[in-house]
């Protein structure tokens, strides 16, 4: 498993849609068909009903991967797990890294993380050798606009996780025409 992804919630469609219908002051039952042209509007601003439909995840992946998610910090909120909380508890192993991690990696990690257990090295240092194959779970709240700029951005990205996470997020969403990038 390179990442993994599940909807925790969706609300805010019906919402987006009477925000929408206010614009020309339309009947909200016309307001679908609307929707689904103007999600794939060039304009931002003519997209912009799509904030209103919140989504949750709760997603695993590895540091990498979290370090480029983190381009989209606007609108989007994250909560993870405390990486220097979670190394206390057990010895690492192989399955809290993605499996593409050499295992050479993960070895000296253990090590790294035994010496740190005796006392001979700082939870600095610790966190500085950690490989960045180590998976962490977040909880991430993103609205339809958000998801949609990822999807323009990575779908087609050299790592394959974004293209797991796009097409994990699009077959769990409610109404994934309006987030398909053409």
């Amino acid at each position: 498993m390179i990442i993994n992804v599940e909807k925790m919630d969706e609300t805010g469609f019906g919402s987006a849609l009477i925000g929408l219908s206010l614009n020309k002051e339309q009947k909200i039952d016309h307001m679908l068909a609307v929707a689904g042209k103007l999600a794939q509007a060039t304009e931002g601003s003519h997209r912009k009903f799509l904030r209103h439909i919140q989504t949750w995840w709760l997603i695993e992946a590895p540091r990498y991967w979290w370090t480029e998610f983190d381009t989209y910090k606007v609108g989007i909120v994250r909560n993870s797990g405390s990486t220097m909380h979670n190394l206390h508890k057990e010895p690492p192993v192989f399955s809290d890294f993605v499996e593409c991690t050499p295992p050479t990696a993960v070895n000296m990690f253990q090590k790294v993380w035994t010496e740190w257990k005796s006392g001979a090295l700082t939870l600095e240092q610790v966190k500085a050798a950690l490989p960045e194959g180590y998976l962490q779970k977040s909880v991430v709240t993103m609205n339809y606009e958000n998801i949609r700029t990822i999807f323009k951005d990575r779908y087609n990205h050299r790592l394959p996780a974004w293209k797991m996470f796009c097409e994990h997020v699009l077959s769990q969403v409610n109404h994934p025409n309006l987030l398909s990038v053409k």
